[in-house]
């Protein structure tokens, strides 16, 4: 006779998840963006990632109709495609970069904050 307990089955449980857990803990990460080339059309770079690992050839993605060039430093967000860190999507952000009470409830803004450059989409 087999003697099941709650931590027999917890056990046999946990051993079989675990290896997914690990892959979908994995499969986002935050970064910031080292390079970037988009002379194919399609953007391609290098992100660190933690504990300062660097991704290497990373498929950066844009908005639809928006397309832009980071400079090195801007935040970006990595996906594993899969789980598997051979096929990484990123985008890209930068919080040093603020419009800060500039906009209204609906508006949109694009701007290069270092020189100050606006143009701003208003709701009227």
């Amino acid at each position: 006779m087999v003697n099941i307990t709650l931590r027999t089955i917890e056990d046999i449980v946990g051993r079989r998840v675990r290896p997914l857990m690990r892959r979908v803990g994995n499969s986002i990460a935050r970064g910031v963006l080292k390079t970037i080339d988009d002379a194919t059309g399609l953007a391609r770079g290098q992100s660190t990632t933690v504990a300062d690992q660097v991704a290497d050839d990373v498929e950066f993605i844009s908005t639809y109709g928006l397309s832009s060039n980071p400079a090195a430093g801007a935040e970006t967000l990595l996906f594993s495609v899969g789980g598997s860190a051979r096929h990484l999507l990123g985008i890209f952000w930068d919080r040093a970069i603020r419009l800060k009470g500039t906009l209204a409830s609906g508006e949109v803004a694009l701007h290069i904050g270092v020189a100050d450059q606006l143009v701003h989409l208003k709701t009227d």
